[in-house]
């Protein structure tokens, strides 16, 4: 499974992608996650696809929630 994790730098929000990160390592096996610097406040997760069988999938976007993910949420999202 790969994740990416688009986050804000200006906004300094490495920390918290560090956080779900680490989350995401702790409850599944065989997972890669990547961290991307992006700005603007961008706070997004995204499960990317096998490009044959499944597409790309928003898992969490702080821009449509209008706040950072609890703890556990990614966890469960994916799930």
């Amino acid at each position: 499974m790969n994740v990416r994790i688009t986050y804000c730098g200006v906004w300094n929000y490495e920390p918290k992608a560090q956080v779900v990160s680490l989350e995401l390592k702790e409850n599944f096996e065989n997972i890669n996650v990547e961290l991307i610097k992006g700005s603007g406040g961008v706070f997004d997760v995204m499960l990317m696809g096998d490009s044959y069988n499944t597409a790309d999938r928003l898992v969490f976007s702080k821009h449509i929630k209008g706040r950072f993910p609890d703890e556990g949420e990614i966890t469960k999202l994916i799930k």
